[in-house]
């Protein structure tokens, strides 16, 4: 995903890409990890937006542990909580390695 990225703009388009990503997936981290114990439908929603955006950039192991939350909380299971922080550990990892590869940003 990320190569047809780079393809379709740049190289540098494609690292200002995943600086808005990495941004707004730190956001989405403690959003997530917050929701955890919260009502399910927030959950759903949060896991949807990160398995979605993970898709893009091409994040797959992401998307899988988004996915696997996004589907224990819409069928009300007890212990999203774990998936979710499975999905937050890895999600940590994602991010550490998209920063070494593509940053360091300018944080505001």
């Amino acid at each position: 995903a990320l190569a047809r990225m780079e393809r379709d703009t740049s190289e540098e388009i494609l690292a200002e890409l995943i600086g808005v990503f990495v941004g707004e997936w730190r956001k989405r981290i403690e959003e997530i990890d917050d929701l955890a114990e919260g009502p399910l439908e927030d959950l759903v929603a949060a896991a949807h937006a990160i398995k979605s955006s993970a898709s893009t950039f091409g994040a797959r192991h992401l998307q899988q542990l988004a996915a696997a939350v996004e589907q224990r909380a819409r069928d009300g299971e007890e212990g999203a909580g774990e998936d979710v922080s499975a999905l937050v550990e890895a999600a940590e990892r994602t991010l550490a390695a998209y920063t070494e590869r593509f940053g360091p940003w300018e944080t505001s």
